[in-house]
């Protein structure tokens, strides 16, 4: 009984992490999105500084060659140069558009919605090496969780295969209390005590298998873990 309220818990818990872990996946989701649009705005406002630029650039070295003091390859470059900044400008455009749709559709807005995020501060780095950051990014990982509590689980199992194999000793007791209402004698009564003890000596050696069969399991759950971790 001990052993199924055990597992319970363990299942429980296992399901808490699954619905943490979705929480912070649409979290998570949501942010990158956000982020994303605030670096397409940025990125559009930049190709757009590079545009003016190389038109500036470009109506000079029209002007130096109409007085022949530039080559035609001068001009040919700018000519490019100018195109190609055209060509950046349309594709932030597309890509600020992307990004747009996508943060609308998490936020259940209208897709065609024309908005703009704001620039945010920031965040502060809450570690200060690798190793720091490695650590918390595996801290949590909702799949190394759900292994750890898998090995819980065997632990469980382990402990009652192994159960199973050793003598166990089981005591009852009671008291009868006999009564006459008819009599004025001292009432009587009868205690019984009883004991019973199982000693699985000839079991085939299936509770041996059962223990093998946990232990490998676990193993399993052990070389999960250490891939998971190195990947």
């Amino acid at each position: 009984t001990q052993a199924a309220v055990d597992k319970s818990l363990l299942t429980l818990r296992g399901r808490e992490i699954g619905t943490e872990a979705g929480r912070l996946g649409v979290i998570y989701s949501v942010k990158q999105a956000y982020y994303a649009l605030l670096a397409a705005q940025n990125g559009l406002v930049l190709k757009k500084k590079i545009l003016e630029k190389q038109g500036a650039v470009l109506k000079q070295i029209q002007a130096t060659y109409d007085l022949k003091a530039a080559s035609l390859a001068d001009l040919k470059t700018a000519q490019l140069n100018a195109r190609i900044a055209q060509v950046d400008v349309a594709s932030a455009i597309h890509d600020l558009r992307f990004a747009r749709i996508t943060l609308a559709t998490l936020m259940g807005r209208d897709p065609d919605l024309d908005f703009a995020v704001a620039n945010v501060e920031p965040a502060n780095v809450p570690v200060a090496t690798l190793a720091e950051a490695v650590a918390a990014g595996l801290s949590r990982r909702a799949e190394l969780k759900q292994l750890d509590l898998s090995l819980k689980s065997s632990g469980v199992d382990l402990a009652l295969a192994r159960g199973q194999g050793t003598p166990t000793v089981s005591v009852t007791g009671g008291v009868n209390l006999l009564m006459d209402l008819g009599t004025p004698l001292s009432p009587g009564n009868t205690v019984t005590i009883g004991v019973k003890v199982s000693m699985p000596i000839l079991d085939a050696g299936s509770v041996d298998n059962q223990v093998k069969s946990i232990l490998s399991q676990s193993h399993v759950y052990e070389l999960q873990q250490a891939q998971l971790r190195r990947s």
